[in-house]
């Protein structure tokens, strides 16, 4: 058992996982819970849900940074890689790893405008219009997003680049072996 599967197996991480599904959840049906009640008030209490929203606001920006972050742990985010049709063994496997690194870099910029931006949101606070909740709660999830996907980036980049060590090291002993036999 290596170090990453150590990691995957331990609890901490299995409850910040399950964390996210509950929050993925949670939010979706949320946000489906607050069109229905809107629809129900609107035509068939012919009343308005005046800031509704504002609230679909707050659970769609948790799914959606959530989400993006528990996609990237999953490794099912957006990807447009092409690579796997050009490049074939050792050279695709280095390439992966370039990519890898890449995506943590990009993850760790937006994760430190994402810190940034959550510390001016507490310098400046700001309240949605009718229902006055601090703007800071639907905006902390982009932080906690960005911070989750760095974290995932940076352990898929150290995992692949082990990896890739692991199969040269293998690769240059059975070459070795090969070189005694002859």
């Amino acid at each position: 058992m290596n170090v990453f599967t150590k990691i995957r197996s331990n609890p901490a991480w299995k409850a910040l996982l399950k964390l996210q599904e509950i929050i993925l959840v949670a939010c979706g049906a949320l946000c489906c819970l607050i069109f229905v009640v809107e629809v129900f008030m609107r035509y068939v209490l012919t009343k308005d849900f005046f800031g509704f929203d504002e609230f679909v606001l707050l659970f769609a920006m948790w799914m959606y940074f959530v989400g993006g972050s528990y996609a990237m742990y999953k490794k099912e985010h957006i990807s447009a890689e092409m690579i796997g049709l050009v490049l074939k063994g050792r050279t695709l496997d280095s390439a992966r790893v370039i990519v890898s690194w890449i995506t943590f870099i990009i993850a760790a910029v937006f994760a430190v405008w994402g810190v940034d931006f959550f510390l001016y949101a507490l310098e400046k606070p700001a309240f949605t219009t009718v229902w006055k909740m601090p703007r800071l709660v639907s905006q902390s999830a982009l932080t906690v997003g960005y911070v989750l996907m760095s974290v995932y980036g940076l352990f898929y980049a150290l995992e692949d680049t082990v990896k890739l060590f692991s199969k040269k090291n293998k690769s240059a002993e059975n070459m070795g072996e090969e070189g005694t036999e002859a």
